[in-house]
């Protein structure tokens, strides 16, 4: 049987579920005790409902009680490495407990397929993690300790960061209801704040998918952004281009009977002398002013920008982008029982380039292992 489940998860912080126990936060701010109290208090209720909710779903009266040591005993200061250690015990008898109530639930389910070894059945199993407090983590795991094939397992932290497709990438940007003017400026503000500006270890399409550019590197030159700008808007029903300005390379997307441009990798989009429309190319071609009362965060050389601008022999649409691109790819991974899959925000120097090139500003290391 293959199962398919996605873990829903309630937090202030991004990624701090591990499939079979919870991380804390590995630092030495300290903590009182009756912070700690507080936190294995909090985890003995939630051990106790589950606890009553397995013995009602299995018909059984006595659930063991797991053997937890008191997490308020320690006395004199303790830091959060220590509150992470002192309540492991409650954490994972309560990760045990909800698996447990989820087995459980979804045998009693009506209307559930019959479960068959190497049948997949087409459920979607959703786990819910409160946090007593914000955390942050270096790493998360998600390992399949069970006996069926685990299909397409994701984290989603307050409904954030669910860039399983590029659908579901729109889902988080867009909003019911919006203009076509609302959902350009939307993709541009989710681009310039998820992507950073370097040189892209492709030179082709392999960047400008929007998955594997946000999930599996985050950075590029202009055209990546402005072609992912491009593949976005598209999929959000919005007419969009790209054009090369030798030296610089920007979208343009089509609203309100006219183009205009946004730029994400530069940060910016220009305004007309209305303080409303978003500018043209067109207009910014003739429009040095425009240019200097709205500086970009990122191109700070302005009378640069107005020559790449102004130099309107070499500005043109590019269809090569258009060709050099694709909205296809999902995050789509199994875990076999007994493997997992460990994804770190820090790295151990491992990345990938197509071209050789120097190692990138930022990134993170992951580990799938088989045991």
């Amino acid at each position: 049987m293959k199962r398919r489940f996605q873990a829903t998860i309630s937090a202030t912080v991004f990624l701090v579920f591990i499939w079979g126990g919870l991380l804390m936060a590995q630092n030495t701010e300290p903590v009182t005790r009756r912070e700690l109290k507080r936190e294995a208090d909090y985890l003995r209720e939630e051990l106790v409902r589950l606890r009553k909710q397995v013995q009602k779903l299995s018909g059984e009266k006595g659930v063991e009680r797991p053997d937890i040591q008191d997490a308020g005993a320690d006395t004199g200061r303790a830091t959060r490495a220590d509150l992470g250690r002192a309540t492991q015990g409650l954490r994972q008898a309560l990760v045990d407990l909800t698996l447990a109530v989820n087995r459980l639930q979804a045998k009693e389910a009506p209307g559930k397929p019959r479960k068959v070894h190497r049948k997949q059945v087409a459920d979607s199993t959703r786990y819910r993690i409160r946090l007593a407090e914000p955390v942050q983590n270096r790493t998360v795991t998600i390992r399949n300790m069970g006996l069926d094939v685990v299909v397409n397992p994701r984290l989603i932290v307050n409904g954030k960061r669910n860039w399983f497709s590029t659908s579901s990438i729109l889902a988080e940007v867009l909003e019911p209801g919006m203009t076509d003017r609302d959902k350009a400026v939307a993709i541009w503000a989710f681009l310039k704040d998820n992507r950073y500006h370097d040189e892209p270890a492709h030179s082709d399409i392999e960047v400008h998918d929007p998955v594997r550019f946000l999930n599996v590197y985050g950075y590029g030159f202009c055209d990546d952004s402005a072609t992912n700008f491009m593949v976005l808007a598209e999929q959000a029903g919005v007419k969009s281009r790209v054009w090369g300005l030798s030296g610089h390379v920007v979208p343009e997307a089509h609203f309100d009977d006219g183009w205009h441009m946004l730029d994400p990798d530069g940060e910016i989009f220009y305004l007309d002398d209305d303080g409303k429309t978003i500018s043209s190319i067109e207009t910014l071609e003739k429009r040095a002013d425009i240019i200097r009362k709205y500086p970009s965060p990122f191109y700070t050389n302005a009378d640069k920008l107005i020559e790449i601008y102004s130099t309107t022999e070499d500005n043109k649409v590019s269809p090569y982008y258009k060709r050099t691109s694709e909205a296809v790819q999902t995050m789509d991974y199994v875990l076999r029982p007994g493997e997992s899959l460990m994804r770190s925000r820090d790295n151990w120097g491992l990345y990938f380039s197509s071209r050789f090139l120097s190692e990138p500003k930022q990134y993170g290391n992951g580990r799938f292992r088989f045991e």
